[in-house]
């Protein structure tokens, strides 16, 4: 590293070495900080489809499949047993007992036993 002379410092910034030593370049301001401006959002509820009553719940087999279906109900019977809940756990394997396949229901009966 080599170091300059104050003509080659003068030359360069156009100053003294006095005037460079005596006046310190100032700091930059600091930025504004900006602070985030909420949008609205407009609350608009989505317009019913013609002929469809909003408070009446649609009708679907697909519920109904899933509300019976054994499987499902295993799941829910290994979560309420999982979560301490023993009764709702039961109430879910005897739909099984009543409405699954045999190897449906010889996994709700092995649960039922180790409960």
């Amino acid at each position: 590293l080599r170091r300059r002379s104050a003509v080659e410092i003068q030359v360069e910034t156009g100053e003294t070495e006095q005037q460079a030593v005596a006046e310190p370049e100032p700091e930059p301001e600091p930025e504004p900080e900006i602070e985030p401006v909420p949008i609205p959002v407009a609350e608009t509820e989505p317009e019913a489809e013609p002929g469809i009553d909003e408070d009446e719940e649609p009708e679907s087999d697909e519920d109904d499949v899933q509300s019976t279906d054994p499987e499902i109900k295993l799941d829910l019977a290994r979560a309420y047993l999982s979560l301490g809940d023993i009764e709702a756990s039961r109430s879910m394997l005897d739909e099984v007992l009543k409405n699954g396949n045999e190897a449906q229901k010889a996994e709700a009966r092995q649960m039922l036993d180790e409960i």
